[in-house]
């Protein structure tokens, strides 16, 4: 889990488009349970986070800082490459 800016963790999604979340920057360490999350690109640079049900459960800028992961380790092991 690393925090990262949000423009970035789009780039971490998986082929169906989820990556773990694990919070705001407001935090210092990621929430103990991370949550598969879905990050949907709006205008302006707005991102829509959505749940695996479909419910947007936050929404921020493309620059603000979120703890984020690949949601294996072998998609987080190519990114690092």
């Amino acid at each position: 889990m690393q925090l990262i800016k949000t423009s970035a963790a789009l780039g971490l999604a998986d082929a169906d488009g989820f990556v773990l979340f694990g919070g705001k920057s407001n935090r210092k360490h990621p929430m103990p349970t991370p949550v598969r999350a879905k990050p949907i690109l709006k205008p302006h640079g707005v991102v829509d986070w959505e749940d695996e049900n479909g419910k947007e459960f936050l929404r921020n800028r493309t620059g603000t800082l979120v703890w984020a992961a690949a949601t294996s380790t072998s998609e987080a092991e190519e990114t690092k490459a």
